[in-house]
């Protein structure tokens, strides 16, 4: 404890008014003593002791206690700490500065742990703790960890800043990364991939060997300079994600293999886009699908419309008939992975593609595929959530046809979607005009997305993810009244 005797002044008046009076006082001080005028020094002390009176000073003895000052001391507890000895190393030096700043009196060590997986953040982690530390108290700050930090400020860093390095000084690392690499790539077509080998702290070798594996299961292995970045032309043999991992072989010694692997995904898109309408049975809202998909020339459009089913009489002689065979072997088994999406348009299960193409389907969404289902049914009538086909619909019918007039309503996931967030961009909704028929069903999981309600709030959009597929279904086929411009 210290004690401090000082004196301070607090005027009565303005200091500018104060100089102004002792001006004054002076000038008649000095006039008096130069006229030898009797009682000039009384009054050179009146003066004097009335300008002190106004200064309104006080005697105050302080007794000051001083606050200690904080070390603040950041351990890296993160994976790569994990290497080796380091963690062992940065807890023995841990415990050593803690010892040693303990001699001090007047200091504080506050000790912060930086834990993290893949990243290793120690100026977040003390810039939190700084917040609760004054600037005027800080003494400094120590950094124990083994030089990986991925959250260097932009600026310049205030305070005193100490590292203690963990680790040996012949260590050894190599690691390989993809440096450049497209997120999508036509399919058919090649793609470019920029692949660097490093080794810490010094090449080892002038080349290394670096295996290209492929989700295939196909894979090459060739030698390239270390140090240097090389491009692969790699294939994208198929739609959604193509997955290409590189390793390369290590080094005697290394410290960790674990960076000597690496992967990236290339999602695989096609120059068009391959769509297979079916639709059950002729309707005006057949031509609608048709000529909306048409409409883009991006769209490779395969469109069959079911004109009898296979039960039909018909004493027609086949060679005599204009219509083809349905070819459900060649469309669901040999050539369904070539299409993009698929929809089936009032398609109720009519006997014409058996239980096991449907099975094809519903394989076909889950490795990646889409479909688009389009049908109002009710009670006693066939319908494919009865098939193979409904453990990938996202809904479950009641088997009621509701019908009446309603307009569809967006719902706040269908403003946000992209699927149907143009909708009132394109056209605005005081443009919507009826649909008077719709399926009653229930979504079977809350993951699933209802974008549109009609009757009663029930769904009648639905979107579902299945596997790495997508699926969406619309329980009313009267989407082609809007087309047609129809209001009441």
């Amino acid at each position: 404890m210290n004690e401090h005797l000082r004196l301070v002044f607090d005027p009565m008046l303005p200091v500018s008014w104060l100089e102004i009076l002792a001006s004054c006082a002076a000038l008649l001080t000095v006039y008096a003593l130069l006229r030898r005028a009797k009682g000039a020094a009384w009054r050179t002390a009146l003066f004097a002791l009335l300008l002190l009176i106004l200064a309104n000073p006080s005697l105050i003895a302080e007794r000051r206690a001083p606050l200690k000052d904080t070390a603040l001391i950041v351990l890296d507890q993160s994976a790569s700490m994990d290497l080796s000895d380091r963690a062992r190393q940065a807890e023995r030096a841990l415990d050593s500065l803690k010892k040693k700043l303990a001699q001090f009196p007047d200091l504080d060590v506050d000790v912060a742990r930086a834990k993290g997986t893949s990243e290793t953040d120690l100026f977040h982690v003390a810039e939190q703790r700084l917040a609760a530390i004054p600037p005027g108290r800080l003494a400094g700050i120590i950094f124990i960890t083994d030089g990986e930090v991925h959250d260097k400020p932009q600026g310049a860093w205030s305070g005193p800043l100490h590292v203690l390095i963990a680790g040996q000084h012949d260590e050894i690392d190599r690691r390989i990364a993809v440096t450049a690499a497209p997120a999508y790539g036509i399919v058919g077509k090649d793609v470019t991939l920029t692949v660097r080998i490093d080794d810490a702290p010094k090449p080892q070798n002038e080349t290394a060997a670096v295996t290209l594996r492929r989700d295939d299961g196909e894979s090459e292995t060739v030698d390239m300079p270390v140090g240097h970045a090389v491009k692969f032309m790699v294939p994208i043999k198929h739609a959604g994600p193509n997955l290409f991992a590189f390793s390369v072989a290590g080094v005697p010694h290394e410290l960790t293999m674990l960076n000597n692997e690496t992967a990236v995904t290339v999602n695989g898109v096609r120059d068009r886009l391959r769509v297979l309408l079916i639709s059950g049975e002729p309707h005006i809202g057949g031509r609608t699908w048709r000529n909306f998909l048409k409409s883009d020339p991006a769209v490779d459009l395969v469109h069959f419309t079911i004109l009898r089913s296979p039960g039909s009489l018909d004493y027609t002689p086949d060679s005599e008939l204009a219509l083809i065979a349905f070819p459900v072997r060649e469309l669901f088994e040999t050539k369904l992975a070539s299409f993009d999406l698929v929809i089936f348009d009032r398609f109720r299960q009519q006997s014409l593609i058996p239980d096991a193409y449907l099975a094809n389907i519903a394989r076909y969404v889950e490795n990646g595929g889409a479909l688009l289902v389009s049908n109002a049914t009710g009670t006693g009538i066939p319908s494919l959530t009865l098939s193979p086909l409904a453990r990938v619909l996202p809904t479950t019918p009641s088997g009621q046809l509701m019908t009446g007039a309603f307009v569809p309503k967006l719902t706040d996931e269908g403003k946000r979607d992209p699927v149907t967030d143009t909708l009132t961009t394109d056209m605005p909704r005081k443009d919507w005009g009826p649909w008077f028929r719709q399926s009653d069903a229930r979504i079977k999981s809350e993951d699933d997305e209802v974008l549109m309600t009609g009757l009663q709030g029930k769904p009648l959009l639905v979107l579902a993810r299945v596997g790495q597929g997508r699926v969406a279904q619309f329980l009313s086929d009267q989407f082609w009244l809007w087309a047609k411009g129809y209001k009441d």
